[in-house]
């Protein structure tokens, strides 16, 4: 949301969309080709557009304003920057180790303490997103196949991670260093932070794929150390999996996708006293159709 608008993606229909949701309720495209690629490049993807958006506001970044957006971009296959204001779009990170990404799927951005090797503590800005193997889909492969596999090991890093870019200082002609979060998520896609918590979904679908049942959506914690220093990104270790098991019969497919924390104010009465604590609920697209999880229990 950026005041009353709706910034949002056409994954498959390659534009960026600006929704009022004020009284006039238009519907603008405010970039066409938000995947990166010209048309006669994409005519075998079945998702040439861009896919997750997360408004950007660093005012002391070189050219960057409070109408920023941070763009995973499937075709172009990196994380870029969009300028509302004039229309300049410009990549932040498009590889790992010298290897292309597959294609940035879902992006959360989180503000980090980080100790640098002199022992100062700074407050950055991260963009944290994750990188599967949805931008090598195939319109006439519409699934998940161990082709995409194939792709990921001969034309990308290798593996389908999870990565961070400090944006702190950012700007839409600057790149920044990729780092390593996790590579052991099969399908890692949607993304965001529940305070410090940072939370995956694994959109585990593939039948070729170890571990991979029907009907299991599945989200990871990872969590940081209390004292970490000189952080590259690798200090994140997987904490707990939440699984929400729905049987096949009972559902027409899907998996574990984007989602969203919302914080919910919970007051009880104990022996007189009012007491309020905040009940922190996932509402997500998963298998089935939407689930609703307490991370609390």
């Amino acid at each position: 949301l950026l005041e009353d608008r709706l910034i949002f993606s056409d994954t498959v229909g390659n534009k960026i969309y600006s929704l009022d949701l004020g009284q006039s309720k238009e519907l603008h495209v405010i970039r066409d080709n938000g995947g990166g690629l010209s048309p006669e490049d994409e005519h075998w993807r079945a998702e040439p557009g861009s896919n997750g958006l997360a408004l950007f506001s660093n005012p002391e970044g070189e050219g960057s304003t409070a109408n920023d957006v941070l763009v995973c971009q499937h075709a172009d296959r990196r994380l870029s920057i969009l300028n509302l204001s004039t229309g300049r779009m410009g990549p932040v990170a498009s590889e790992f180790n010298g290897k292309r990404l597959n294609g940035p799927n879902d992006v959360v951005l989180h503000t980090d303490e980080v100790e640098d090797e002199d022992g100062n503590v700074a407050m950055r800005t991260y963009a944290y997103f994750t990188d599967p193997v949805y931008a090598w889909l195939e319109k006439d492969r519409f699934e998940d196949l161990p082709y995409l596999d194939d792709r990921v090991e001969n034309d990308g890093p290798g593996f389908c991670g999870v990565y961070r870019v400090d944006i702190t200082d950012n700007s839409i002609s600057h790149m920044a260093k990729v780092e390593l979060v996790t590579s052991e998520m099969a399908r890692p896609n949607g993304i965001t932070f529940d305070e410090n918590d940072l939370i995956v979904s694994d959109c585990c679908q593939g039948a070729h794929l170890d571990g991979c049942t029907s009907g299991i959506s599945r989200w990871n914690i990872f969590r940081q150390p209390a004292h970490v220093s000189h952080d590259d990104g690798s200090s994140w270790l997987h904490s707990v999996t939440i699984e929400d098991n729905i049987s096949p019969e009972l559902s027409t497919g899907g998996c574990a996708d984007g989602f969203a924390i919302y914080r919910l104010d919970d007051e009880s009465a104990t022996y007189g006293r009012r007491r309020r604590r905040a009940k922190h609920i996932l509402i997500a697209s998963c298998f089935g159709g939407l689930c609703i999880v307490d991370l609390d229990v």
